[in-house]
């Protein structure tokens, strides 16, 4: 889960919404 790293670290106020969606759709594919 590299990608998490700096997708939170660009902006993890805003990404810590996104983030569970992210993840998901990650997950899924």
């Amino acid at each position: 889960m590299s990608f998490v790293c700096f997708e939170v670290g660009e902006g993890i106020e805003k990404k810590e919404e996104n983030f569970a969606d992210k993840v998901m759709a990650q997950v899924k594919d």
